[in-house]
């Protein structure tokens, strides 16, 4: 599923969270690391992470499954 955030540097970011590893809190909002990675200052492979201002608990709201309603 695709989310559109906000990094922590007021930038527009979508999101796939199929491609996520892990989401926690951070001081500023939320931290997201991906599975996928891109090599560091060694040329080392480490997963991207990036820093949104919305909360784990909105994401959580908006990621929840919704019942269909007929």
């Amino acid at each position: 599923m695709w989310i559109s955030l906000t990094t922590t540097k007021q930038r527009a970011v979508i999101v796939n969270f199929a491609e996520v590893m892990e989401v926690a809190n951070h001081a500023s909002g939320t931290q997201i690391i991906y599975r996928a990675s891109e090599p560091n200052k060694e040329g080392v492979p480490t997963p991207r992470t990036i820093y949104v201002q919305e909360t784990m608990d909105a994401i959580e709201k908006v990621l929840k499954p919704r019942k269909l309603r007929f």
